[in-house]
């Protein structure tokens, strides 16, 4: 069993779509359930304990690839390692090893680095990883969300100008052709008057927001524990921007503003 998880964990990172889905929906549905199931039956088998330290030195693998899916790999894997194993145990603690690999790992050394990674697929899925960690530790989130909103905050920041050299942090330069073009000025155009694509030269703009929406979403009614302005003033410039994507999102990280501010109030009529 331990041997089919490690071989599942790695699929994940598979350099084809239908096996890294395969390899997740067997994880999550069959393996790690399996696994639960066998410590249950057996309480000193400590398989669980074993299942969860192959999970961490496999992710910790994946986290350092070269490739792009491997990292991918390593950002599901480590969802799905919260959601079955981040929990307090019957003297009230988490995990010792579970928890640093988190927090001291995950958070501060793999985060900033995923954010702004130049595969789109990997920078996209950092909102969902973050938003399984702060809802599985209140603390911690508490602990740490200023920090994560001031790292995108910036990042949104440098990136609301297009790159004008066309460069886009989601696309690979060398099998796109980008380093054959002529660089465009802010509004997307060169000598001759080509014009890029809306959603083209963004870097890491959009999956950034993306992240701010999650990390809102996870930490709830939390949020007014902290200072919103520079929020505010990038979901402003959002709405408005060229990037459609861009905008669609900033209009959903204001929901996830009125949905916080809608838990607050029905929080107070129930005092």
């Amino acid at each position: 069993m331990l041997k089919e998880l490690v071989n599942k964990v790695q699929k994940l990172g598979d350099r084809l779509h239908l096996n890294r889905e395969q390899a997740q929906t067997a994880l999550e549905n069959s393996l790690l359930p399996a696994i639960a199931g066998a410590q249950k039956a057996d309480t000193q088998s400590g398989i669980e304990d074993a299942a969860r330290g192959i999970m961490i030195d496999v992710l910790k693998m994946l986290y350092n690839s070269n490739r792009w899916e491997d990292r991918y790999a390593a950002i599901n894997g480590s969802i799905l390692l919260i959601k079955q194993y981040y929990s307090v145990d019957e003297n009230g603690q988490v995990n010792t090893a579970l928890k640093d690999f988190v927090w001291n790992t995950i958070r501060p050394e793999k985060v900033p680095q995923l954010m702004i990674d130049p595969e789109f697929r990997v920078r996209n899925q950092v909102g969902l990883l973050l938003k399984e960690m702060l809802m599985h530790d209140q603390v911690k989130a508490a602990q740490h969300f200023a920090k994560l909103k001031d790292l995108l905050l910036t990042n949104i920041e440098e990136t609301f100008v297009r790159d004008p050299d066309g460069q886009d942090a989601s696309a690979d330069v060398n099998l796109i052709g980008i380093v054959n073009r002529k660089p465009l000025n802010n509004r997307g155009e060169n000598d001759a008057g080509k014009t890029m694509h809306d959603c083209e030269g963004w870097k890491s703009l959009e999956t950034s927001m993306r992240v701010l929406q999650n990390i809102i979403e996870a930490v709830g009614t939390k949020l007014y524990d902290f200072e919103l302005d520079r929020i505010l003033t990038c979901i402003i410039k959002g709405v408005d921007h060229i990037n459609r994507f861009v905008r669609e999102i900033s209009y959903f990280v204001l929901n996830a503003i009125f949905i916080a501010s809608k838990e607050i109030l029905q929080e107070g009529e129930t005092k």
